[in-house]
């Protein structure tokens, strides 16, 4: 399944976070925390952040087309401990990124659309 999908170009991306439904008013914000994982060879992004927050710390991306990207409010820095912000990815010094196309994306990218909550 997961090979057909990637085929037909709707998997591209390693791990995305997205706020979750909008009408859900249970949900505050989205939140991604990857730590000591590899994400590689995505044909798109390894980490995409939209609308949400992350933090990565001791992990690997490589061999991504691009290493992280935020969007849509979402905005990127460098720390050693998860941001009290609901709109910041973090990304710790431990974390490598290795034969990437790009460390970061720029700009607007299409993901899949938000999952309502449970």
């Amino acid at each position: 399944m997961a090979l057909a999908l990637v085929e037909a170009g709707l998997l591209r991306n390693g791990v995305v976070g997205l706020l979750a439904d909008k009408a859900d008013t249970r949900v505050i914000e989205g939140k991604v925390t990857l730590q000591r994982t590899t994400v590689r060879e995505s044909a798109g992004i390894a980490v995409a952040v939209s609308q949400s927050s992350g933090f990565l710390s001791g992990s690997t991306l490589s061999g991504n087309l691009v290493g992280v990207h935020v969007q849509d409010g979402s905005t990127l820095q460098e720390g050693d401990q998860p941001s009290g912000e609901p709109l910041e990815l973090t990304v710790a010094p431990d974390t490598r990124f290795v034969d990437n196309g790009s460390r970061v994306g720029a700009g607007v990218v299409p993901l899949p659309g938000r999952l309502p909550s449970p």
